[in-house]
């Protein structure tokens, strides 16, 4: 099934940013905004 998957530190710029979000949430990044579908 041809589904990304991304693998983010914490210590990266998007790794703060994504750090306390949950299932449903939506964040900015790079003049785009994105919602987190799943976390596995």
């Amino acid at each position: 099934q041809n589904t990304p998957y991304y693998c983010i530190g914490l210590q990266t710029p998007i790794g703060k940013l994504l750090f306390g979000k949950q299932v449903g949430d939506s964040f900015c990044f790079r003049e785009a905004t994105y919602q987190i579908k799943a976390i596995e």
